[in-house]
């Protein structure tokens, strides 16, 4: 799981098509789940989402679906 550029454009189409199920003020999942698989993290079945983020200057989309708990370690790098 990565981050990859997007356009600003994107970021907000998807913050602006569904209330976001997860959001801090700049990173969001879009509130509609993708599928359900089980999380790299708990181990357990979760639902999935893309995930959007803001740096302050560029935006960034999650190369796959990810559940909260990979979006939670992948913002903070697995702190």
């Amino acid at each position: 799981m990565t981050l990859i550029p997007t356009t600003e454009e994107r970021y907000d189409e998807m913050l602006g098509c569904l209330p976001p199920i997860a959001f801090d003020g700049r990173n969001f999942l879009v509130g509609e789940p993708m599928t359900h698989r089980v999380c790299t993290i708990t181990g357990n079945l979760a639902p999935t989402y893309d995930g959007f983020c803001f740096d302050g200057e560029n935006f960034f989309v999650t190369d796959c679906d990810v559940t909260r708990a990979e979006f939670r370690t992948l913002l903070t790098g697995g702190k």
